[in-house]
C-alpha cells in the first residue's frame, strides 16, 4: 500500500473479493480519493468525524469489501461501521442521518448549540488552542452534558468559517474590549468641546432707524434753504 498514483498514496487496493474499489490518500489536502475501476468515484475528507467519510466506509462495507480490512485501513469501530451500513441499506433518510451523526450529535440540543454559537467567538479568540476543552467544561457546568471534542469538531469547523468571514462579537463580561484602541483614536479623534457662545446679535432699533431716515430726508431741505 505504499504505491503512489499521481501523488496519491494507495491505502486500499483491489483483490479477488474487491476487484473494483481502490482508495488513495492525498496527505497534503487531507482527502481520500475513491476509484471504481479507473474512474474517480468521489473525493471525501480524510476525517473520521465527517459524515461523508462514514458514508464512504458504509458504501464499501455494503459493496462487500472485507470488514476487517476496512477497520484496519480506516481505523473505525466495527460496531459503528455495521450500523452505518445497515442505515444506508434501510433507505430511510432520518435513520441514516442519526447513524452518521452519532450519539454526541444527539446531545447537541438547540439550547446547547445557541450557547456554543455565542461563546465560541470569545473562547476561540482568547485561546485558539484550548477553546475546545474550555467550551466542553462550560457545557458540563451549565447543562450537565458531557460532550467529546471529536463530536463537536464538525460544528467547530462551521463556526470557524463563520468567524473568519466577520469580526468577533464583543464580550459583555470584558469591558476592556469596548475601549477604543490608540490606532482608532489616531484615525478617528474624538470631537473637541463646542465653542463658547458669543454675544447675541443686536436687533435694529425702530426709533433709531426712523431717526436716521429723518436725518437723511432733512439734508436736501437744508441744502435748498442755503441756496436761496
Amino acid at each position: 500500500m505504499s504505491d503512489f498514483f499521481y501523488g496519491l498514496q494507495s491505502i486500499l487496493g483491489t483483490d479477488k473479493k474487491n476487484p473494483m474499489f481502490a482508495v488513495y490518500r492525498d496527505a497534503a489536502k487531507r482527502e481520500l480519493h475513491v476509484y471504481y475501476g479507473f474512474e474517480l468515484l468521489e473525493v471525501v475528507p480524510d476525517d473520521k468525524t465527517s459524515p461523508r467519510f462514514k458514508l464512504m466506509v458504509a458504501q464499501l462495507y455494503n459493496a462487500g469489501v472485507k470488514g476487517v480490512t476496512l477497520v484496519e485501513v480506516f481505523s473505525v469501530d466495527p460496531k459503528y461501521m455495521r450500523k452505518w451500513g445497515r442505515a444506508l441499506k434501510s433507505g430511510d433518510p432520518e435513520t441514516l442521518v442519526n447513524a452518521l451523526q452519532g450519539r454526541g450529535a444527539r446531545k447537541l440540543t438547540p439550547e446547547i448549540k445557541a450557547f456554543i454559537r455565542r461563546r465560541f467567538p470569545i473562547l476561540y479568540t482568547e485561546n485558539p488552542r484550548n477553546y475546545s476543552s474550555r467550551m466542553r467544561q462550560e457545557i458540563l457546568d451549565i447543562f450537565s452534558v458531557k460532550l467529546s471534542g471529536e463530536g463537536l469538531r464538525a460544528f467547530f469547523h462551521e463556526l470557524k468559517a463563520q468567524l473568519h468571514s466577520k469580526p468577533a462579537p464583543k464580550d459583555p463580561d470584558n469591558p476592556r474590549q469596548f475601549l477604543a484602541s490608540s490606532e482608532d483614536l489616531k484615525n478617528n479623534p474624538p470631537p473637541g468641546p463646542p465653542p463658547p457662545p458669543g454675544p447675541a446679535p443686536s436687533e435694529p432699533n425702530d426709533q433709531n432707524a426712523s431717526h436716521g431716515t429723518g436725518k437723511a430726508e432733512e439734508t436736501p431741505a437744508k441744502k435748498g434753504a442755503l441756496a436761496v
